[in-house]
């Protein structure tokens, strides 16, 4: 099983044979079970600033949600209609939010979202 580096927050990730990520604590103490899965093949599972955006394994309707894992054990699940994304930097993520312009949202690590510009 592959296993993260380890990062300021003391987490790490270990992903299984078949996708799933779950979430430690330094001593080895779980907090997060292997209900997540990568937002995306490049986009590694990774904690910045006590937050990290993972792929529910628990499908809503037709898909598997984005949510932001915090390092308190809380989960935010995001709207279905996010369905891309990247992991969060300095406190913001970049979301694709799929409607007709299939437009660019900022996600602040509360939750609040923000339009991005095409250069952003």
């Amino acid at each position: 099983m592959p296993v993260s580096r380890m990062c300021t927050t003391a987490f790490f990730s270990v992903t299984s044979e078949y996708g799933d990520v779950a979430f430690f604590y330094e001593d080895g103490t779980m907090l997060f079970d292997y209900i997540w899965k990568a937002i995306g093949n490049f986009v590694p599972a990774q904690f910045d600033n006590g937050v990290c955006l993972m792929r529910s394994k628990e499908k809503v309707g037709t898909q598997y949600p984005l949510c932001i894992l915090y390092r308190d054990g809380r989960v935010k699940q995001l709207p279905t209609e996010y369905y891309n994304g990247t992991q969060f930097l300095d406190g913001i993520a970049r979301l694709q939010k799929e409607n007709a312009k299939r437009q660019r949202v900022g996600l602040h690590q509360r939750g609040r979202k923000g339009n991005l510009s095409e250069s952003d």
